[in-house]
Parts: C-alpha cells; sequence; structure tokens
C-alpha cells in the first residue's frame, strides 16, 4: 500500500481485515507480494484474482450459528493468500482429507497410477470430432412453418382447429 490516503472502499476492506484477522490493508498487500503477487498455490495474479485470507481451521472455528462477517480469528493461525479455487477446494480437500483420517498422499498415488493406466489405454489422445443430434424438433414441438408453395402444413399452428362440439 502507499501512504496515499485510503479511499473509503479500502478503509472498510483495512476494517475488516483489522476486526476479522488481525491485520492490515498493508499487511495484505505486502505478504501478497512475499508469495509471488499472487495466489500461494496456483500462482494467480493479484488484483486480477480475487485472493482471500488462508487460516488453520482446527485453531479458530467459526461459532456456531456464525455465519459471513460475524466471525473474527485469533491471527495467529493465518496462512497464505489464496484464490476463490485453491482456498476453497485444494485447501479445504485437504483439510475434509485430514479431518476424516484419508491420507492425501494415498489419494494423489490413486491419481497418478489411473493416469497411467489411461494414457496406457490411449485415454488421452485426440478425438474425432463427433456431429452433434439436432436440438429440435423436441417431443412435443409444433411447426408454424409454411410449405414450398405457402400453404400451411397439418400440424400449422394457423390452421382452424375445431371448437368444442362441433363434428
Amino acid at each position: 500500500m502507499s501512504s496515499t490516503k485510503l479511499t473509503s472502499a479500502q478503509r472498510a476492506a483495512d476494517a475488516r481485515l483489522r476486526r476479522v484477522y488481525k491485520k492490515t490493508l498493508a499487511d495484505k498487500e505486502r505478504e501478497i507480494a512475499e508469495q509471488g503477487g499472487g495466489c500461494a498455490i496456483c500462482g494467480r495474479p493479484y488484483p486480477e484474482y480475487t485472493l482471500y485470507q488462508d487460516h488453520d481451521h482446527e485453531c479458530c472455528k467459526r461459532p456456531k450459528g456464525k455465519k459471513g462477517n460475524t466471525a473474527t480469528f485469533c491471527g495467529k493461525c493465518n496462512r497464505g493468500w489464496c484464490c476463490y479455487l485453491c482456498n476453497k477446494w485444494a485447501i479445504g480437500g485437504l483439510e475434509f482429507m485430514q479431518k476424516v483420517n484419508i491420507p492425501a498422499a494415498r489419494a494423489i498415488a490413486y491419481l497418478k497410477d489411473w493416469h497411467q493406466k489411461i494414457v496406457e489405454r490411449g485415454g488421452y489422445e485426440p478425438k474425432e470430432e463427433t456431429k452433434r443430434k439436432p436440438r429440435y424438433p423436441k417431443k412435443g414441438f409444433r411447426s408454424c412453418h409454411k410449405d414450398d408453395q405457402g400453404a400451411g402444413r397439418a400440424d400449422d399452428l394457423s390452421v382452424p382447429r375445431p371448437g368444442p362440439g362441433s363434428q
């Protein structure tokens, strides 16, 4: 952060960081620069991608029934800054696996093993383009187009339909 005056949005972000994570907006900017200027895991660039403070959920659990901006954390368990995908799915998935005693190394070995088997089967080779079936006519679709001579077809919506009681 530069020493210029903060905008109202920056002041709000700074206040939230102080309340929730016990750090300042300047701390956030410095830490992101120290981790390479982007997501700590995949490297997506900041500020093009929003980065979120990752923290250890075992240290500071969210109080039951609290959602959104109401939770606060000790600040000692803060880790790096991650993009949404890495924070939610990569770290979240690994933390869940740890919680239910699934070794992450076994899951990674599983993926590598199956990747190799699929390569041996030729599964990742370029595939021939397949033609898609046309979307229409769908079941129950009624055409309202005229034939080449301009006459309406039997399913044409402009064809008068007999009313109730007429034959």
